[in-house]
């Protein structure tokens, strides 16, 4: 029978959150690769056409900035006019985590 969702059969298994080191090696064999090639890399990009550098450019961007989100979440019952308690402020946040199964 499969484990309950969110518990494994390995208890000490890797901790949640932590790295993967396979992952985390490959992307260091990628930057020491760019690294070492980056001049021919620059003047390989500049040889391109205005529009295939922008296009170059943009896709590099997607691995150095974050990616947006869209969060939804229902705050219909919070009345705006009455400050709330820290109480308060922790359950509405504890509310959406949880709606956005953070």
């Amino acid at each position: 029978m499969a484990p309950k969702k969110g518990t494994t059969n390995n208890p000490y298994g890797r901790p949640r959150g932590s790295k993967n080191k396979a992952t985390e090696n490959m992307k260091q064999a990628v930057k020491d690769l760019i690294d070492s090639n980056w001049k021919i890399i620059g003047d390989d990009i500049k040889k391109l056409s205005p529009k295939d550098r922008v296009a170059f450019i943009e896709k590099l961007v997607a691995y150095v900035l974050p990616k947006t989100t869209t969060i939804e979440g229902n705050m219909n019952n919070i009345n705006y006019n009455v400050p709330l308690t820290d109480e308060e402020v922790k359950a509405y946040a504890k509310a959406l985590e949880e709606e956005i199964n953070i």
